[in-house]
């Protein structure tokens, strides 16, 4: 086993399968608990002040996913701090581990029809729209924070770490350009409806594989290779103004909606 393996198991009490991948100031692993059960760890080390966010971000995550506990949301089993939450030199995250892929890279493998990109459209629609009504945004949905389980072939919203409450103002802009609601670069609240431009940018990316200006901020233009209606409701997701986008109940209704006509025109 090798070190990097061996100080896993004596900081956190879980041995490591295997390297996942790396994030800003995070490295990945799968690991296996004493119950022999698989999860995915998060593991930050502190160097200095600069990681007090990055811990911060680890809290929250797992906060949020414990508060919007839904089927298409990864859940969250703890937070450990090592030697002490007071003066931690490492902190891990055990999260749900999905074996899968991310929206896009589902998309690219498996070419999906248009009815099977809107069911699963519509069951993120609904984990967002869950969040809603507990009182949380994601604040940064794109392709990469959806991830397609390969066994049951359910997507799930992952990547909580910038999600908050409704109508929180951020101390600096966070978001991923192509996918920003205008009103995160300005630094306003964020609210359901910065989700709601958020998740039309993705949409709107996987339908055309474009991402939206968001160094012009103007509205793309509509969609023309899919039904009308869909392409109506992109755009109306992706206003630039928060107040005249719809719910993210309607999105989900709405998809539903067109999901069940082609089906019935399929006939």
């Amino acid at each position: 086993m090798s070190d990097e393996k061996l100080k896993i198991r004596k900081l956190f009490g879980v041995t490591a399968l295997r390297h996942e991948g790396d994030g800003a100031r995070s490295r990945c692993w799968c690991v296996s608990t004493r119950d022999n059960e698989v999860l995915l760890l998060k593991h930050v080390r502190v160097e200095g002040e600069k990681d007090e966010r990055w811990i911060e971000q680890l809290d929250n995550e797992h906060r949020i996913s414990v508060a919007v506990e839904h089927p298409n949301i990864r859940q969250s089993h703890e937070v450990i701090y090592h030697p002490s939450k007071k003066n931690p030199t490492d902190v891990g995250l055990l999260l749900q581990y999905i074996d899968g892929e991310d929206l896009h890279d589902w998309q690219k493998h498996n070419d999906p029809s248009l009815a099977e990109m809107l069911a699963m459209f519509v069951k993120v629609s609904d984990a967002l729209n869950h969040m809603h009504i507990s009182g949380y945004a994601h604040a940064d949905m794109k392709p990469l924070n959806v991830l397609v389980d390969n066994r049951t072939g359910e997507p799930l919203l992952i990547d909580l770490g910038q999600a908050c409450p409704l109508m929180m103002v951020k101390e600096r802009i966070q978001g991923t350009p192509g996918f920003m609601a205008p009103e995160q670069a300005k630094r306003n609240a964020v609210t359901y409806l910065t989700d709601v431009f958020n998740w039309g940018a993705t949409m709107y990316f996987m339908l055309c594989g474009q991402r939206v200006d968001t160094e012009k901020w103007q509205e793309p233009d509509r969609l023309h290779n899919v039904p009308s209606e869909l392409s109506d409701l992109i755009s109306q997701c992706l206003r630039m103004q928060p107040d005249r986008r719809p719910s993210m109940k309607f999105v989900r209704d709405s998809l539903e909606s067109i999901r069940s006509k082609l089906d019935v025109n399929a006939l």
